[in-house]
């Protein structure tokens, strides 16, 4: 079982608790194997050029590599397309879709082999809501089943579900694979 871990756990500085949802993701799907505490974690992904300060994100290259550094293979990738108009508007290529239900499929059978994957969302997933990263544990009924670090404790935010099509609908399309491929 994943366990489950509060971005706003006392062991998480005050100050980066609204954006430690990365790192959050990322202790989760380390479980046993980080040994170091949570606030050296979020230094060492600092340190590394893992939080993007000037777009105020995680690197999902950065967050892989740093899991990485605790004995976790994990690799980031991409399933979205597109082109960029003159006033930089982001307008989705025709294979947009079939790249991202390719991505879905991926993510379904690495959670139902019993790996973990790291996925960009909106908060909440809402339309327009801010970047956030939750951790895929499972899937059953046509649900993904989630762990959501946004929430204080684990009776909230642990085994969270999300039907498939909702999902695909606020997925941002980034992926970080943890596990022995």
């Amino acid at each position: 079982m994943t366990p489950y871990f509060s971005q706003y756990d006392v062991a998480i500085p005050e100050a980066w608790r609204n954006r430690a949802c990365g790192i959050a993701a990322l202790k989760m799907a380390l479980g046993d194997m980080h040994h170091g505490t949570t606030e050296e974690l979020l230094q060492e992904g600092i340190t590394m050029g893992a939080w993007q300060e000037a777009g105020g994100y995680w690197v999902h290259q950065r967050l892989a590599i740093l899991a990485h550094h605790h004995g976790l293979p994990a690799y980031s990738e991409e399933f979205r397309s597109e082109k960029m108009s003159p006033e930089r508007v982001r307008e989705p290529l025709p294979h947009h879709e079939a790249l991202g239900r390719y991505g879905l499929d991926k993510l379904k059978a690495h959670v139902v082999a019993g790996k973990t994957v790291i996925v960009s969302v909106p908060k909440d997933f809402k339309v327009g809501g801010s970047f956030h990263m939750v951790l895929l544990t499972g899937f059953a009924d046509e649900h993904f089943i989630y762990n959501d670090s946004a929430y204080e404790s684990a009776a909230e935010g642990a085994n969270r579900r999300i039907a498939l099509e909702e999902f695909f609908t606020h997925w941002r399309r980034l992926a970080i694979f943890t596990g022995w491929f």
